[in-house]
């Protein structure tokens, strides 16, 4: 009898947390495309999902995008980590001239909230490619940022508020058809700044800039093609790494004290 009561209990309380619970708020997202500083009110795609977010093939001055963004936005503090990841494709349309001309890509969603542990960490990453098409010479110098902002609000400008990574900055030049890889620095192992007062359910959100200024001398077309992510994450407890360091020294002392026993 019991034990059955027990069982009760448990189920009255799994439904509880199922059926009680209160909803999860949706985050807010936004993508937002500057060229030579201008806003061009870039419109997601109406087949974006909850968790993958688009912009293909929007026209806009001197250039034209595709955007994909993935999040694994779950609007609350399960696992360790929290991820906005994006492949970005630009392609530049200067006119018989040339000329240079930047864009900004400013990726942004808020309504994160901190795995538990002591604080977390931001970082990002990013890597691609310039693909010249024509005979002309083209340039790229492009940079890459994370932002994270405890106000919680959407970032409005190529310049977000909050806490910062380092700049990450890569450059390319291809004179003819041909391919130039896009890589960035300093790369991800240097590219961390720590935010201890991010520890809780608060909500705040994560951005990602990329920005790239084209330089072309001629009519060619110019292409790049640049993935990247921004991460928030906990860091692992200075224990549990020297725990996890000295793990494989106690399991081959034990396999050696058995080996020696059956001997």
């Amino acid at each position: 009898m019991t034990r059955t009561r027990n069982l009760f209990v448990v189920a009255a309380l799994v439904g509880y947390a199922v059926l009680g619970a209160p909803g999860q708020a949706r985050a807010g997202f936004a993508i937002t495309v500057y060229v030579d500083g201008v806003n061009q009110n870039v419109a997601l795609d109406a087949g974006s999902t909850a968790n993958k977010f688009n912009v293909t093939g929007a026209a806009v001055s001197n250039f034209t995008v595709s955007i994909t963004s993935l999040t694994n936005w779950a609007g609350t503090q399960d696992g360790s980590f929290m991820s906005n990841t994006s492949n970005n494709q630009i392609t530049t349309n200067f006119g018989s001239s040339g000329g240079t001309h930047k864009i900004d890509i400013v990726i942004s969603e808020n309504g994160w909230v901190a795995p538990v542990g002591p604080g977390i960490v931001l970082s990002t990453t990013a890597g691609g490619s310039l693909t010249n098409i024509g005979s002309a010479t083209a340039t790229v110098a492009a940079t890459n940022e994370g932002f994270l902002d405890t106000s919680n609000t959407l970032a409005t400008s190529a310049t977000p508020g909050g806490a910062f990574t380092p700049l990450q900055n890569a450059s390319a030049s291809r004179t003819g058809t041909g391919t130039k890889t896009l890589t960035y620095l300093p790369d991800n192992g240097g590219n961390g700044v720590s935010n201890p007062n991010v520890n809780g359910a608060a909500p705040f959100t994560l951005t990602q800039v990329y920005s790239f200024t084209f330089t072309t001398t001629g009519s060619n077309q110019v292409s790049a093609d640049v993935s990247g992510s921004v991460v928030a994450a906990v860091p692992a407890p200075a224990g549990l790494v020297l725990a996890f360091t000295g793990l494989p020294l106690l399991v081959a002392g034990a396999w050696a004290r058995r080996r020696r026993a059956s001997f």
